[in-house]
């Protein structure tokens, strides 16, 4: 009998023992899923394309509920012209009245001087989500609007066509695939959209435009042109933004309000005192 507690003892141990290794390999995949994505650093283009491939393994910027995926990067040139390769331009996050997003800045010259181009394609996605990082839920049309800028200069020759810089945004509101050329179910028709930037001789830098134009979704697909034209004169691109707006989920304007709420109403209980 004695033996035989023994054993059952034995045995209960070892379920215990393996019942808690499972607890400790789910909270250790747990913590795995949650250090996946991690906030956008100040860092090359090439760390983006590297890193940041997947939902899964994606950035985001300050409370923003927005993961930001699927870089790529590409560039050509054309004649007495240089454009920055993937190490040598950075992409820094931002947060501010504009959105959350992120700030492209070449760390050398990005120039076309007479009969040049100089052309750079960068590509990402941008998905919102709900709940927690370790286990987020792809939804939630929080994102409501786009903004670009785009800063750099450009020269007149002593003939013909002038310098000019160009930023063309193609777009896919409600997409989820690069180039964003499939169906857009928040863009009404449900197609890619495209807005152009430029700055010419003369034009004050920057130059940014605002897109509202499309319903309140969870995700966007972003192609980026970013373009100097020397033409006969010269062009030179500095820096280039694309930031997102986005709007409170409902079940946070319902915490939000209710939380307004109990604080007038105790305001007012203690006036009534």
């Amino acid at each position: 009998m004695r033996h035989l507690k023994s054993l059952l003892f034995l045995a209960h141990g070892a379920k215990m023992r393996k019942a808690t290794f499972n607890l400790v390999l789910a909270l250790g995949l747990a913590a795995v899923a949650h250090a996946s994505i991690i906030p956008c650093p100040t860092a090359p283009v090439q760390t983006y394309v590297t890193t940041f491939s997947t939902f899964a393994n994606g950035c985001t910027i300050g409370s923003s509920n927005l993961v930001f995926f699927n870089f790529q990067y590409s560039t050509t040139v054309t004649g007495p012209a240089a454009v920055p390769n993937s190490t040598q331009a950075t992409l820094s996050p931002l947060n501010d009245g504009n959105g959350f997003g992120l700030q492209y800045l070449p760390t050398v010259p990005f120039f076309a001087n007479a009969t040049g181009v100089a052309d750079a394609d960068l590509k990402f996605i941008v998905q919102s989500f709900s709940g927690p990082l370790a286990s987020p839920t792809l939804n939630g049309n929080i994102i409501s609007d786009l903004y670009l800028e785009m800063s750099g200069t450009a020269t007149a020759g002593t003939f013909g066509t002038p310098g000019q810089d160009v930023l063309v945004e193609t777009f896919c509101p409600g997409g989820s695939t690069l180039p964003p050329a499939a169906v857009c179910p928040a863009s009404t028709p449900p197609v890619t959209q495209s807005r152009t930037l430029t700055i010419n001789p003369g034009t004050s830098s920057p130059q940014a435009l605002r897109i509202t134009n499309f319903a309140f979704t969870n995700s966007i697909a972003i192609d980026k042109d970013i373009q100097a034209s020397g033409n006969n004169g010269s062009a030179t691109i500095t820096g280039v933004k694309n930031q997102i707006s986005t709007i409170p989920e409902p079940a946070t304007s319902f915490f939000v309000g209710t939380g307004l709420f109990l604080v007038w109403a105790a305001a007012r209980r203690r006036l009534k005192r």
